[in-house]
């Protein structure tokens, strides 16, 4: 029972015994003057008081003595709540102090399967599970007939085994070709490269010839040449000597090359084969670019040279365009000669290529692999439950085809379930994977812990309102189910033992600083006392500095006063005010 209700009680009573004389008569004009006179006494003070309102006079002495009577029960009580003032009073004390967020939703489970068999189109022999069933990893589901793989791989065999027959032949049949074309040019009988040998001989003949006869001119008429004639002519023989050695170069690139692709992989202990033809396949087309700079420099002689000529026409011109005509030949006829070794060499690829593809045709590697996938197939006509759970749907019948796009069963995992929820962004700060929650399920009656596992990193805007999406896990038991409506809670603050007081002994400024009222040291004086709370559940608040535990803080709000209906309120000096 409150303070109050006892102060309440006690004055009843003494009403009742001062009154009994002449309750009939007298008891609703007592009770008025009773509460007039203590209203006037509890406005008193020892050191001051206000100015009392006079009591309404009565005409009976009957009356004055029963109010006489009731006022010095009114003194009393007076002087009782003026040493005990009628204030709430807390004591300071050391609690555990939790805030937190509700959210709600609904249960699903984290690990669910739908079973989509590998193969398609072929019928279900036999199902050894049912609805309800709890399956671990490796049991087998259903058994599909393998007939038809059976048939598949039959007819695989059959058509390999002839195709093994005909790629013999055509092997046989390549490396003929490439055998007997390598043979001719290695013992010099290919027609093209003997045209071009005996096209080059006869060009060297005419060369030689202009050549006799160009040096029989010079020695007649060696004199008359002027300058510039003979400048352009050394000119032209030295681009001509630089066209001779870039073609004797680039044909030496060439047979360099040659001979590499022909070596054996073996030849090449320090090294790939690949690397070395590359290398050499490099010099020949370096070699190639010198030719035709030389041919360039060549022709720009033979330009300046003609210049000369105009100016010189003698018996010596002559002499020297045939020697230039025979050069040209020859060079025509090297360059020949080495388009053919070309072309050659590009037949010879093609029979070797002609080989590698026959051999590739013969590769049964293709084949082997569509058989090994059949002979899979086999063993995927065995279903079996990729995890451990309860069939929670079968969606086929024994006979029934197996579909790439409706799942057989569903296999779902209980043990751990899942709630999703949606995060304020204003309850988010501190919020992070891995905090704990409470999750509540009330048709159970039974609470679970549980972790947030995944908060999403972009918010999701409804209504004006950003919220994150997330996810709860808890490890679930026989009575969790699928879909049933839960609460989750979030613990935002756990302070452990923290000096604490009713939130509503709590007072805040309007500049926001808060306190509590105390009573002075040795009095009942009520002073102010600044507090610094930290956090609060709403029915107690953490006091971090100003209280200590064991501290008695009072409430002030104004109390009524059971005899007058009205409220006082006890001041720093002590005096009541109405």
């Amino acid at each position: 029972m409150s303070e109050k209700e006892v102060l309440h009680q006690d004055m009843v009573q003494q009403d009742a015994e001062a009154l009994q004389p002449d309750t009939a008569v007298h008891s609703d004009a007592g009770s008025q003057e009773n509460s007039g006179t203590l209203s006037r006494d509890a406005g008193k003070d020892k050191t001051s008081r206000k100015k009392e309102k006079k009591p309404r006079r009565k005409k009976k002495w009957v009356k004055w003595v029963i109010l006489g009577s009731v006022a010095a029960v009114g003194v009393g009580l007076y002087i009782n709540r003026k040493a005990n003032p009628n204030y709430d009073e807390a004591v300071a004390e050391l609690r555990d102090i939790q805030t937190f967020r509700n959210f709600t939703g609904t249960i699903e489970p984290v690990r669910q399967q739908n079973i989509m068999p590998d193969i398609t189109g072929i019928r279900i022999q036999k199902l050894s599970v049912k609805e309800g069933d709890e399956v671990k990893e490796g049991d087998v589901i259903a058994e599909l007939d393998p007939s038809s793989i059976e048939q598949q791989i039959d007819e695989l065999k059959a058509a390999m085994s002839a195709s093994d027959q005909a790629s013999a032949i055509s092997i046989k049949i390549a490396n003929k070709n490439y055998s007997n074309y390598r043979s001719d040019i290695d013992n010099g009988l290919n027609s093209q490269i003997l045209s071009a040998s005996q096209a080059i001989d006869a060009a060297m003949a005419q060369l030689v010839s202009a050549q006799q006869a160009y040096n029989n001119e010079v020695n007649l008429n060696n004199a008359k040449l002027s300058q510039i004639v003979l400048g352009a002519m050394q000119s032209v023989d030295q681009a001509y000597n630089g066209v001779r050695t870039a073609e004797l170069q680039a044909s030496q690139a060439n047979a360099a090359l040659d001979r590499t692709r022909n070596k054996s992989d073996a030849a090449f202990a320090g090294g790939s084969k690949q690397d070395a033809v590359d290398s050499a396949q490099n010099a020949a087309d370096t070699a190639s670019l010198s030719l035709e700079n030389a041919w360039a420099a060549y022709n720009n002689a033979v330009t300046g040279y003609k210049a000369a000529k105009i100016n010189e026409e003698n018996s010596l011109t002559g002499a020297y365009d045939a020697l230039v005509t025979a050069e040209i030949s020859y060079l025509n006829a090297l360059d020949s000669y080495n388009a053919v070794l070309n072309g050659v060499k590009e037949q010879i690829e093609s029979y070797a290529l002609q080989a590698e593809q026959a051999n590739v045709s013969a590769n049964s590697e293709v084949n082997e692999l569509k058989l090994a996938n059949l002979e899979k197939n086999i063993e995927k006509c065995t279903v079996k439950a990729p995890m451990d759970g309860v069939i929670t749907s079968l969606n086929v019948k024994e006979g029934d085809l197996v579909s790439a796009t409706n799942a057989m069963t569903t296999i779902t995992s209980f043990d751990t379930m899942k709630v999703a929820i949606k995060i304020n962004e204003y309850d988010i700060s501190g919020v992070t994977e891995g905090s704990s929650v409470t999750i509540s399920v009330d048709a159970l009656d039974k609470s679970y812990d549980g972790t947030i596992s995944r908060i999403a990193r972009t918010a999701t805007v409804a209504n004006g309102v950003s919220y994150f999406e997330s996810e709860v896990e808890f490890a679930g038991d026989d009575d969790v189910r699928t879909g049933m409506s839960v609460e989750v809670k979030l613990i935002i603050d756990d302070v452990k033992q923290a000096v604490s007081v009713p939130s509503s002994f709590v007072q805040t400024r309007t500049d926001g600083s808060a306190y509590v009222q105390r009573y002075a040291e040795g009095s009942k004086t009520v002073t102010e006392q600044d507090v610094e709370i930290g956090v609060t559940d709403g029915v107690y608040t953490e006091i971090v500095r100003g209280v200590s535990e064991g501290d008695v803080v009072v409430d002030t709000t104004p109390a009524l006063n059971y005899l007058t209906n009205e409220s006082s309120m006890y001041v720093e000096n002590g005096e009541a005010e109405k």
